[in-house]
């Protein structure tokens, strides 16, 4: 039998819908847009073009990993996130669609404050460097630094930063939060932004084995109440932030009020939450006087 791109995508569904894969049409497009090379409306526009043996066998190898339940975006080893498609890999965390809301509402927090033109960005624990990038991307006169305690992280950023064509603005370190003395991750800041890991311990093993299995613990682990991260952020933040320079952290539910505290307690103002598009408060920022 010769199959065309239209019958393997149908094919290709069933199996994956029989097999207890989400929203199995869209994992479908996405598995054979990649290894067909076209982006996933070509797998209509395109749909009768025949589709050798040897690519059927790489759609077939890959769509078992999928139903073994591994992430499809480390199946593919990209995903999309704020319209940009980045690489991923298993040793850092896989970028969720709710941390959009961080970069959008950190965009609109620096615009408001007339800080958009050119500011001077910290990203903590980048993980890929979807923040960082991404914010680079959206705002052409920033640059930044990003860290993170993982080689796999910091190397992973890198490439992101050069396929996007950031690399030249953005410094990338392979550290814990502001990094060593005398380093350019001390700052002074207009911005820190961080998805720390935000996670109860005794939480981690409960979780879906998509995320427990694949994502980093050291990603997830906030300590014993999901706040450790987060209390030293708020903690260190004010020493490398400029005057009126804010900080934005990505929450748990049901943590953005304790959050708002602890930023009060540490001199911040004009703290705001905001939402994700689950009306889950995810997002909390704080600014520190001007002096």
């Amino acid at each position: 039998m010769i199959w065309d791109v239209l019958s393997a995508h149908r094919h290709l569904t069933g199996h994956l819908s029989k097999s207890g894969v989400e929203s199995p049409r869209i994992a479908a497009e996405i598995l054979l847009s990649h290894v067909l090379d076209m982006d996933r409306i070509g797998i209509y526009s395109r749909y009768d073009e025949p589709v050798s043996r040897e690519k059927l066998d790489e759609v077939n190898a890959l769509s078992r990993r999928l139903v073994a339940g591994e992430p499809l975006q480390l199946v593919v080893g990209n995903t999309q996130f704020m319209s940009y498609v980045f690489e991923v890999e298993r040793g850092a965390l896989i970028p969720r669609p709710e941390t959009e809301v961080l970069v959008e509402k950190t965009v609109a927090h620096l615009e408001a404050a007339g800080m958009n033109r050119a500011p001077l960005l910290c990203d903590i624990g980048a993980g890929a460097g979807v923040i960082a990038i991404s914010l680079l991307k959206l705002l052409p006169g920033a640059r930044a630094v990003a860290t993170d305690p993982s080689a796999i992280a910091a190397a992973l950023t890198q490439r992101n930063a050069e396929r996007l064509g950031v690399a030249d603005r953005i410094q990338i370190f392979q550290a814990p939060y502001f990094g060593a003395a005398g380093s350019p991750a001390q700052g002074p800041f207009d911005a820190v932004i961080s998805n720390p890991p935000y996670i109860r311990t005794g939480d981690i093993a409960g979780l879906d084995p998509v995320v427990r299995d694949y994502d980093p613990h050291t990603a997830l682990d906030g300590g014993p109440d999901g706040f450790a991260v987060i209390r030293e952020i708020i903690r260190l933040a004010p020493e490398h932030l400029a005057p009126g320079g804010m900080l934005g952290l990505e929450v748990g539910m049901g943590q953005a009020g304790e959050t708002a505290e602890i930023m009060r307690a540490a001199d911040f103002s004009d703290i705001t939450v905001h939402k994700d598009l689950a009306d889950i408060e995810r997002c909390v920022f704080g600014r520190l006087p001007a002096r």
